[in-house]
Formats: structure tokens, C-alpha cells, sequence
């Protein structure tokens, strides 16, 4: 689209404490507003990741606000233990996967930070996801900055309670009514229910 920027910026806090998590937007940086159908952001999505638990709960915004939650992924990575990066100041170790049969997700993590989170959900690196790229959603998230806070980590309560079912079915209608107003929206549902379910 010729009135849409090549590019969008956006902020999200990652924050972590005692092997639990969460991940939040925070700001956009773009001085043209941007479609939601190209940038896939939702301002009100919230992860709450427990590693140690393994579990989560998020909180996802689509025609209302829904918390869903339920097993961390058991994520397979492969990893390129000789691949390194400096990200955020920290030496990071590349990795990657595939998800939803083929969504390929790229991450490098650091050893120097032991939690086994990232952004999202994704998890199980030994080490802390400090850059990640997923070529199909054309996104990648990158840290800027890393700080000590000792906030306490909260999971969402802001939500009707749905499993994961009821949510695809949720949103899958919703991406089926916005096809009906916008052209070509129908391309966008699959890379919707991706980043929905990340």
C-alpha cells in the first residue's frame, strides 16, 4: 500500500523476576499511523509467563479482551553454538525453530541471563531471548536495553476466560468479518492467529 511506511517501530517491557515474566506494549515510535492489519499489534495483549511452572496467561485483545492460559510450549530449538551477536550489550548465541508446521522463528539468546524466556512465549534456550525474527510475520523484536527491577511480575485479570479452542474460533470469526470491510484482509488472518498464539 503506497500510503503505508516500508516500516514500523514499536516499544514493548519485557520484564522478569524470580523465573516469571511478562511482556507488554509500551509505545510507537511511527510518525504515520499504521494499519493494525500490517502491523499485527494489539495494545492491550499481556503475557505472563511462569518458567519454572511451565504455564502461562495472557491476555489477548481482539473484538474484547480474553485471558486464555494453559502449558508453556515444549519448543524445539536448534542451536548455532558459533553464531554470536552483541544484543543489548550481551554476548548472544543464535538459535532457531519452527512453529505452526512452518513459521520459522530465528532467536539469539545469552547465557549471561539465566531466565528461559523471551518475548511472547517462547522459551526454553538456556538463556535469556534478547533478539528474535519470524520472516512470515516480517517482524523481529530486538532489545535496546537491559535493566535491574525488582517490580513484582502480576498475571493479567483483564479478560473473559476462554481456552485456546474458543479463542481460534473467536478469532478466526472476527478476521472473517473484517475480510468483509477490507480488501485482501484475508491474507492477514493466518499471521493474526500466528502472532495471537506466540
Amino acid at each position: 500500500m503506497a500510503s503505508q511506511p516500508q516500516f514500523t517501530v514499536n516499544y514493548y517491557k519485557y520484564k522478569f523476576n524470580n523465573n516469571k515474566s511478562t511482556f507488554q506494549f509500551d509505545r510507537n515510535a511511527d510518525t504515520k499511523k499504521v494499519s493494525p492489519w500490517l502491523s499485527f499489534v494489539n495494545e492491550d495483549d499481556f503475557w505472563y509467563n511462569d518458567y519454572a511452572d511451565k504455564k502461562f496467561v495472557n491476555q489477548k485483545a481482539i473484538d474484547d479482551n480474553y485471558i486464555i492460559s494453559g502449558d508453556l510450549k515444549n519448543i524445539q530449538w536448534k542451536l548455532y553454538p558459533n553464531d554470536n551477536t552483541i544484543i543489548a550489550g550481551f554476548n548472544c548465541r543464535r538459535a532457531s525453530t519452527v512453529l505452526y508446521d512452518s513459521v520459522y522463528v530465528f532467536a539469539y539468546y545469552t547465557d549471561e541471563i539465566t531466565i528461559s524466556g523471551g518475548p511472547m512465549s517462547l522459551n526454553g534456550l538456556p538463556g535469556m531471548i534478547l533478539g528474535v525474527t519470524i520472516p512470515r510475520l516480517y517482524t523481529s523484536w530486538i532489545a535496546t536495553s537491559v535493566s535491574l527491577d525488582e517490580q513484582p511480575i502480576k498475571e493479567p485479570t483483564k479478560g473473559k476466560k476462554k481456552n485456546e479452542a474458543e479463542l481460534l474460533q473467536i478469532l478466526t470469526e472476527f478476521g472473517k468479518s473484517r475480510a468483509k470491510e477490507y480488501k485482501n484482509a484475508t491474507r492477514y488472518i493466518s499471521p493474526m492467529i500466528w502472532q495471537t498464539f506466540l
